[in-house]
This record gives structure tokens, sequence and C-alpha cells, in this order.
């Protein structure tokens, strides 16, 4: 019988969570500030549920403190078995109370 630490390993691994630890580590070297687990209201089931990770990052100009741009990633980590998984969808929720995100046409 497998022991408990293999267990949990093996029910891991079967998971999204270590892409999403991953892509954490990558996005944190390269300077982004990363939030795992950020909340949000469905308004489709008026439930919180949580984004895998947000990232975001300021762009300056080099040698100067004037930012040039700013970007913000919404980030979902899924495992699939298949060779292409894509998820797609198409209706609106609401991220918090300052932004407002939308998938789809």
């Amino acid at each position: 019988m497998p022991s408990f630490e293999k267990k949990v390993k093996e029910e891991i691994l079967k998971t999204g969570l270590p892409t999403e630890i991953q892509v954490t580590q990558t996005l944190k070297k390269a300077g982004w500030v990363v939030f795992n687990e950020y909340p949000y209201l469905d308004r489709d089931e008026n439930k919180i549920r949580t984004l895998d990770i947000t990232a975001e990052n300021i762009f300056k100009k080099p040698d100067s403190t004037e930012v040039t741009s700013g970007c913000k990633l919404f980030i979902e980590c899924k495992k699939s078995t298949s060779a292409l998984g894509i998820l797609y969808r198409g209706r609106s929720f609401f991220i918090s109370k300052f932004e407002y995100f939308k998938t789809g046409a």
C-alpha cells in the first residue's frame, strides 16, 4: 500500500498546481508582483471564486522613474491529458470593485 505522502503527491500531480507553482516562480523571478488565489465575484452564480494567479508589472523607461506602461495578467492553470486543451468562457465576470474583466466576444 502506498504511503500517505506518496498518495498525496500522486493526487497533486493530477492537478494544475505544479504548473501554478512553476508559473508563479517564473513571474516572480522576472520581476512581476504575483498574487495567488485572487478572489472575484462570479455574477452568474453570485459566488466568490478565485483565479489561480494574477500578476502585475510596471514598465519604466531605462534610467528613469517615468512609467511607460503597466500590465496585469489573469492566469488559470489547468491540467489536461490531451495534446491541446483550450478553455473558453464567453461570459463576463466581476474581478473586484475597481476592475471588470471580460473574455470572449
